[in-house]
């Protein structure tokens, strides 16, 4: 298996929110990390976007960290969030 692999963007454009986009992009991404034995995701999410960070955390990441001031405009932490692609970490809804 690889090592690790970063999430760095994954957007919905707001007419497309709450319609299960960002689920199906998520799903979709993860699954290409699978298929290309990548054993862990990581990725950071502004600590203000409770929508997104939930969407995570329902897949299985979990939160791994905080980077202080990580976004400049405006400013604003990161939350860092993990999770373990092996088939032993595997428990998220996608």
């Amino acid at each position: 298996m690889r090592d690790r692999a970063e999430l760095a963007n994954l957007a919905v454009s707001a007419e497309r929110r709450g319609r299960g986009a960002g689920e199906a992009l998520l799903a979709h991404a993860l699954d290409i990390l699978r298929e290309r034995d990548v054993s862990w995701v990581y990725l950071a999410v502004r600590a203000s976007n409770t929508r997104a960070a939930e969407l995570y955390r329902r897949f299985g990441f979990r939160e791994i960290g905080r980077h202080r001031s990580y976004y400049a405009e405006p400013p604003e932490d990161a939350l860092v969030l993990a999770m373990d692609l092996t088939p032993r970490g595997c428990s998220g809804a996608g």
